[in-house]
């Protein structure tokens, strides 16, 4: 029987890792709600306190990072720019972007909409990129088409949609709109295992988790090839994709190992 688009990916990190590729050294950004589940590293912008009470962050994070996640010797860094409310001002984005190139990121992962262009976000956005940092984001989750969120479909910014486990699409925010670009690639977004708020395993769908999947898996493949620039990894993820007959809402594809 034919393995269905999610036994793959899973059978393809299953090798990387019996093969000793666990991210060792790759710097991770999560920017999200905050991480209960033990980063390396954590940082918060918000007002409220440094717990993740909403649980966005936890979840996100732990499938970079966690006793179920992706990249297990990765350095997680977690920034909190969402309030527990979800609130998601530009001048928190825009710090937490500030403190992941002061720190050296290889890869940040934005599982958020700022709710519109924001040119404070949009000026780190560029001084990341322009230093090498690959930033990663989810188009949204409208199961109609529509345009692509914002910072998703910002300059700089890989764009990413969700695919359920036999690879169908599942979101359709793949409309460009008032921003730069579509959608660059697809990855695994629906049932996906991860940590919650309390550290206790659950499953969850949306294109918030396909930014994360994606970033843990930079992290495995830029180890794999010998640590390259950001750039050369993200552009051999693109390039390695599965090609869907649908550009619009698969972009390049579908990631695979």
């Amino acid at each position: 029987m034919a393995q269905t688009y999610y036994q793959k990916v899973n059978s393809g990190w299953k090798k990387m890792t019996l093969r000793g590729i666990t991210g060792k050294g790759v710097k991770v950004f999560v920017l999200d709600t905050g991480n209960n589940n033990s980063p390396d590293f954590s940082m918060n912008f918000t007002a409220d306190g440094m717990a993740d009470v909403h649980g966005h962050g936890s979840l996100m994070g732990s499938i970079v990072k966690s006793s179920i996640g992706l990249a297990k010797d990765c350095i997680l860094y977690n920034g909190k720019v969402i309030t527990d409310t979800g609130a998601v001002f530009p001048t928190n984005v825009a710090n937490g972007l500030q403190w992941a190139l002061d720190n050296g990121a290889d890869v940040i992962s934005m599982s958020f909409t700022t709710g519109g262009y924001s040119q404070e976000v949009q000026d780190k956005i560029n001084a990341c990129a322009a230093a090498g940092i690959v930033m990663i984001s989810s188009a949204g989750n409208s199961t109609i088409l529509s345009n692509i969120l914002y910072p998703a479909g910002a300059l700089n910014v890989i764009a990413t949609n969700a695919v359920k486990a036999d690879g169908a699409i599942v979101y359709k925010n793949a409309l460009v709109g008032s921003l730069n670009h579509g959608i660059d690639i697809c990855a695994s977004g629906f049932g996906a295992e991860c940590l919650d708020k309390n550290g206790v395993l659950t499953s969850n769908s949306g294109s918030s988790l396909c930014a994360s999947w994606l970033a843990g898996a930079f992290a495995l493949i830029k180890e794999k090839l010998g640590y390259p620039p950001n750039p050369v990894v993200m552009k051999y993820i693109l390039s390695r994709a599965i090609k869907q007959t649908d550009p619009v809402l698969y972009g390049a594809g579908v990631f695979t190992f």
